[in-house]
């Protein structure tokens, strides 16, 4: 007995074909804004939102991505601008970065560690989280993943606060989660 589509036009195959290699082509890239992030990947910085958050170039377009094991002041916060600032001197626009996706935030953002001018030996050599962190313009988030870099990131934390620097220079900082529990009711 035949297989029922032995029997296809040339022109069925092709379009079976073509459907078939774009159901896959969405499946396995899906990945803008909303979507899976693919596990690494090199674009270049097109805008920092805020001290946490940048949007990076990715194969699809530009892909929101939410700094991992860190939380930045908000914009309308304290030391807000500044923490923007310093991401911005970290990773300004047009530089190159390296993007391992760990995860995905609110509103459907991938949560990865990325690091600026990175090498090809060590891609997180100059991780984004731990600069802003040693350089006090971000803190650890409790609760949320930090592995492999907690100890790190803790240790960042405690550097910047002995020597005042960003935003423990006018003394203890309110943490952006409590700012954002004290004026909008969320963690």
């Amino acid at each position: 007995m035949r297989h029922p589509i032995a029997g296809w036009p040339l022109w069925a195959w092709l379009l079976a074909a073509s459907a078939l290699g774009v159901v896959l082509g969405l499946l396995a890239g899906r990945w803008a804004e909303g979507g899976a992030a693919p596990a690494a990947w090199r674009g270049a910085v097109r805008r920092v939102i805020d001290g946490d958050t940048l949007v990076v170039a990715g194969r699809r377009g530009p892909v929101t991505v939410r700094l991992a094991g860190i939380d930045a002041p908000e914009r309308a916060q304290p030391c807000g601008p500044e923490a923007k600032a310093a991401l911005l001197a970290h990773a300004p626009p047009g530089e190159e970065v390296a993007v391992r996706h760990i995860g995905v935030w609110t509103h459907g953002r991938p949560v990865a560690w990325v690091a600026a001018r990175p090498g090809p030996a060590a891609p997180l050599e100059r991780d984004l989280s731990l600069l802003m962190v040693r350089s006090g313009h971000a803190y650890p988030y409790p609760g949320k993943p930090c592995y492999p870099r907690c100890a790190e990131l803790a240790a960042a934390e405690e550097e910047a606060r002995a020597a005042r620097r960003g935003c423990w220079a006018a003394g203890e900082p309110e943490r952006p989660w409590a700012y954002r529990e004290r004026t909008m009711g969320k963690r």
